[in-house]
């Protein structure tokens, strides 16, 4: 791998992540043998993630240029012309770095571009990953990540992308459970808290997330729809439209007694610092996120994404079948991304324990290793009903679709779903092959421009989104 990354030539390839290795450090190391080869733009999901690797290369004695949202005119300018006359040097941006001008046969590192933030969300939408494509005739490109997303895995099962993987330092322990209540891993959290740190990984946020009445258990629901959620020491409030009821009482019999359905971090906090007293309890959410993991030993609780960057003795991942069950396109993807990137703190000989059934496929392909073969049968399901990667997705929005629906409904190779409401707006969506997806694109457009010259309201259309709810 090293001898790949030293060459001075152009290179192209796709770099999967070992476990039982911090991500950050591996791509630091990364980072600094190809920057001793040319100048080297490292693309990172968010600013979060872009200071922890800034922070590993400031400590091996690097220098790195990063390209954050909060910088002045001035300063983004004087990083414009670093990078474009700078023959060999570090620069970290994220999403909007993505075209910065680089000098010729310079190195576009993109890391894991199946995170949510690697997708822009205004129309017509796009990934850092599409943009970067175009740029490989000119720069050498590396995509790493812990795991590959389905459309580099794509491309390395066509044989267009060669993939490197890390061999596997450690075995690590792994249990499974079907139901929490059972709570099989206590014992794993007791024996690797006297040996160092362990994370919890679970989904909800806040204290308690969502309740029911104790007597006839009705979901508790604001008057506008909402589920209300019980924030600590305070009174219930919609998720909604954040109506607070001081007095709550259910609507369908009058009882007063709420009973928790599902609790989030905070108050798992509180169970568990009751269950391991003395212990030093870390809870890191999207609104009080915590960026490293402090010397001693720690009970951390964390959402995914935010988790502390640190070594721990044992990982726990719970509400993982939930989680699997969203509706949204990406779920096992994002949920793959956060095991394994997640796995990379663990330490050498670690424990792991998933809340989630021992014959589930989707464990099972974690169990095996082999990631590439996961993704490609996560292709082949998405191939069978004409979604991404093989087909575009093309959701359309306006106030009035009629007319562009039977534009469209000319074309034979295309699928037309809907219409459908999404964000409180008329939608359809398009699904077409992706050897027929620019033709599409430029009929969208000249309707757009009869529909201006018309002085109608516009269609607006957003290519392969990241989520179709």
């Amino acid at each position: 791998m090293i001898d790949v990354l030293e060459n001075s030539e152009q290179i192209l390839c796709a770099i999967e992540l070992p476990s039982a290795n911090p991500y950050w450090k591996v791509l630091a190391d990364i980072i600094q043998t190809r920057s001793r080869v040319s100048s080297v733009l490292v693309l990172l999901p968010n600013e979060r993630e872009l200071s922890i690797v800034e922070s590993e290369l400031l400590d091996s004695g690097e220098r790195p240029v990063s390209v954050r949202s909060t910088d002045g005119k001035s300063e983004r300018y004087a990083k414009f012309l670093f990078g474009r006359v700078q023959r060999k040097g570090i620069i970290l941006g994220t999403r909007s770095s993505v075209l910065m001008p680089l000098p010729a046969d310079s190195t576009i590192i993109l890391v894991d571009d199946c995170d949510e933030s690697h997708y822009e969300r205004r129309s017509p939408t796009w990934n850092s990953r599409e943009l970067v494509g175009l740029r490989e005739s000119e720069h050498s490109v590396l995509y790493i990540s812990s795991t590959m997303s389905l459309e580099v895995s794509t491309r390395v099962n066509e044989g267009l992308l060669p993939l490197f993987r890390f061999p596997q330092s450690s075995k690590i322990r792994v249990t499974s459970s079907v139901e929490m209540h059972q709570k099989p891993y206590f014992k794993t959290i007791s024996e690797s808290l006297r040996k160092g740190s362990v994370l919890i990984s679970m989904s909800g946020t806040g204290y308690i997330t969502s309740f029911s009445c104790q007597k006839c258990r009705n979901i508790a629901l604001c008057s506008c729809g909402g589920k209300l959620f019980l924030p600590k020491g305070k009174s219930p409030e919609c998720a909604t439209c954040s109506t607070k009821y001081i007095e709550w009482k259910c609507t369908w019999c009058g009882e007063s007694k709420p009973r928790t359905l599902s609790s989030g971090v905070l108050r798992r906090a509180d169970e568990y610092g009751k269950a391991f007293p003395g212990v030093s309890i870390i809870t890191s959410t999207a609104e009080t996120p915590a960026l490293k993991l402090p010397d001693g030993k720690h009970l951390v609780l964390s959402t995914p994404g935010v988790e502390p960057r640190g070594n721990y003795e044992a990982i726990i991942f719970l509400d993982l079948e939930h989680r699997l069950l969203r509706t949204t396109l990406r779920a096992s993807e994002e949920i793959r991304l956060h095991i394994m990137r997640s796995l990379t703190m663990l330490k050498p000989g670690g424990a792991v324990h998933y809340e989630l059934s021992p014959s589930d496929p989707f464990l099972q392909s974690i169990l095996r290793g082999n990631l590439l073969n996961a993704t490609l049968r996560e292709v082949e399901e998405r191939d069978a009903v004409h979604l991404p990667p093989h087909y575009a997705s093309i959701i359309l929005t306006s106030e009035d679709l009629l007319s562009t629906e039977r534009v469209l409904s000319d074309l034979s190779y295309m699928e037309i779903v809907g219409p459908f409401i999404r964000n409180k707006r008329n939608s359809i969506l398009l699904k077409v092959h992706n050897s027929k997806r620019d033709e599409v694109v430029k009929l969208l457009t000249q309707v757009n421009r009869v529909r201006s010259l018309r002085k109608e309201p516009l269609l607006s259309y957003q290519i392969d989104p990241y989520s179709l709810n």
